[in-house]
């Protein structure tokens, strides 16, 4: 029984990180210009990391280690809509609002909280570089942050 759970658990993770990494190529989050963004819809958690022009082997990542602890954490959220995973170029002039509204400068990652699409707070996971090299010190703190802005949500 143990076995099976462990196996099913396993699968979700997989299928997860793979709805993830497809709306990735999608478009759904960046490419090497980075996409904008529209303002989203209802009432949902955008999770966005942004990066700059110039991506380092460790601004890569932390996108991957925050994505893959964001998917594997919130998995079920992200497989209904409730959280949202968006990876924008903040130098692209056309992310120029978004760069304004959270006075960004490098890369980091944004939490918003988003009620009735309108913004209702943010977050800027500023701590982020202090676990450059540290995956697991990562991954928590961007769970353990993003936990905490979802039960604030109402």
């Amino acid at each position: 029984m143990r076995r099976i759970a462990t196996a099913v658990l396993g699968a979700f993770v997989v299928v997860s990180v793979g709805v993830v990494i497809v709306q990735e190529l999608r478009g759904d989050g960046g490419g090497a210009g980075g996409p904008t963004e529209a303002a989203p819809a209802g009432d949902v958690l955008v999770v966005r990391y942004f990066h700059g022009n110039r991506r380092c082997a460790t601004c890569n990542d932390i996108e991957r280690w925050a994505r893959e602890a964001v998917a594997g954490a919130f998995a079920a959220e992200l497989a209904s809509g409730r959280i949202l995973w968006r990876t924008l170029n903040y130098e692209d002039e056309r992310n120029a609002a978004l760069r304004e509204r959270y006075g960004l400068y490098s890369s980091t990652i944004v939490l918003s909280d988003v009620r009735g699409g309108e913004e209702r707070a943010w977050r800027d996971l500023e701590e982020l570089w202090a676990f450059s090299t540290d995956e697991s010190g990562l991954a928590d703190y961007v769970v353990r942050e993003t936990r905490a802005m979802l039960e604030a949500a109402p």
